[in-house]
């Protein structure tokens, strides 16, 4: 029987030296180890404001500035006198980097840090949309589509991950999440 503790928290929390979570490892005669799933540590302290306003806040602009482009996406691809097939085009274009790119946007979170990665996507998505009107062809909207499709998609797992990491998965954080 063994107690084990790994990982430090990078995202925001006051202690950083704590474990984010306790591996039991059991073994009985004859079997080899046998690893339990990970459980939060019972001294897990509430995290900081600004390490929770952060993941709140990104996690808003992940999932709410999305919706927006959904209805002005295909209002502009009209307005600029698209036809269906590049329409459509534009509308699915906003999947296709998340598709191709989303083992990149965990491993860019890996190595730049949870928060730094959530916050530049969070903040460089909501300025693109001004680029929106100022770009008025059907390429620019093509682009940018995909563009804030990967951004907003990696800004959302970074705060699902921040959110995790900060609480343990205490059920209070996650359901203000």
């Amino acid at each position: 029987y063994g107690v084990f503790s790994w990982g430090g928290r990078r995202s925001g929390c006051a202690d950083m030296r704590k474990p984010d979570y306790t591996l039991i490892v059991t073994t009985e005669p004859g079997k080899g180890p046998e690893l339990t799933a990970p459980v939060p540590s019972a001294d897990l302290e509430r995290p900081s404001r600004r390490a929770e306003f952060t993941a709140y806040s990104t996690a808003f602009c992940a999932i709410g500035i999305p919706p927006m482009a959904h209805v002005i996406g295909p209002l502009w691809a009209l307005e600029i006198g698209a036809t269906p097939m590049l329409f459509g085009l534009a509308m699915g274009a906003r999947s296709f980097f998340p598709f191709l790119f989303s083992i990149h946007g965990g491993a860019l979170i890996d190595q730049f840090g949870v928060r730094q990665v959530m916050t530049f996507c969070a903040l460089v998505g909501a300025a693109l949309m001004v680029a929106f009107p100022a770009l008025p062809s059907i390429v620019a909207l093509i682009v940018l589509q995909m563009i804030t499709g990967f951004l907003y998609t990696v800004g959302w797992i970074g705060a699902q991950t921040q959110i995790t990491q900060l609480t343990g998965g205490a059920p209070k954080y996650m359901g203000r999440f």
